[in-house]
């Protein structure tokens, strides 16, 4: 599953329970699964960023539901499929070190704070761990995350390009706009990145404790990450929209609001 912060997984392929993989393996199968399911939701990322980007204020469900089919639709209509998939390419690029890091960072820091723990604490460890590989990795790929945004939300840079775009944004307002939105983008990260783990791990455990061998099927890991990752868009999609503005927001003063191809 991905993750509010780009990189994510239904759960740990190194976890007890499920075939024990090599360093290497697990390398493979976390970008691969994360590739796959890029070149999948990348559409629907599209549309989310257009949608936060042009928000009209607060709606019913259904009219949101028609506003969305809307906005598929007037992108499709007037900038082609293929815009659908914009964003695509800093996407990948920061999925492969992302991804390695993130759980690389994550599996250290679990053990470590577990070790270190008293008894009564290390079910919590997977929150401290969470929130600190979150930390570390969305500092790292900020500046390809930044360039996704942007991609996705103003049709001209996708006839620069991600660097064409990059190098005019720097020209424009400095290396450090490159971190623009990273405040906000790391108050949503981090706190999806605490519940996720946290909830991923204990439900992991309540599905292991019900199993007569004590075992975790891959159905029940994919459950429990589908669950808790949910739980944490839920609570952070506020944060996620201010990261989306905050991105796309124009430099030199400019207004903030990119309009909807077509317009209204």
């Amino acid at each position: 599953m991905t993750t509010a912060g780009g990189v994510g997984s239904a759960g740990n392929p190194n976890e007890p329970g499920l075939s024990k993989l090599t360093a290497m393996e697990t390398t493979l199968s976390a970008c691969s699964g994360a590739a796959i399911t890029t070149l999948f939701v990348t559409p629907f990322d599209v549309v989310k960023t257009r949608l936060q980007v042009n928000n009209q204020g607060p709606e019913c469900s259904c009219c949101s539901s028609e506003r969305q089919s809307s906005a598929l639709l007037r992108i499709v209509r007037h900038e082609g499929v293929r815009s659908l998939w914009s964003g695509l390419q800093p996407t990948l690029l920061m999925q492969v070190p992302g991804t390695v890091l993130y759980f690389t960072a994550y599996e250290a820091a679990r053990d470590a704070v577990a070790a270190r723990s008293p008894q009564s604490l290390q079910d919590y460890a997977p929150l401290v761990a969470g929130g600190g590989a979150r930390l570390i990795t969305s500092t790292v790929v900020s500046p390809l995350e930044l360039m996704r945004t942007r991609m996705q939300a103003e049709q001209a840079l996708l006839r620069q390009g991600m660097l064409g775009g990059a190098v005019a944004l720097v020209r424009r307002e400095g290396v450090g706009a490159l971190w623009k939105g990273l405040a906000p983008t790391l108050w949503r990260d981090v706190p999806f990145s605490m519940v996720y783990w946290l909830g991923y791990e204990n439900l992991k455990r309540r599905f292991k404790a019900s199993d007569p061998d004590g075992q975790l099927a891959t159905s029940s890991a994919f459950l429990s990450g589908g669950l808790a990752g949910a739980v944490a868009a839920f609570l952070t999609t506020p944060l996620d929209v201010l990261k989306t503005r905050r991105q796309v927001e124009s430099g030199g003063g400019g207004g903030g609001s990119i309009e909807m191809a077509g317009g209204r």
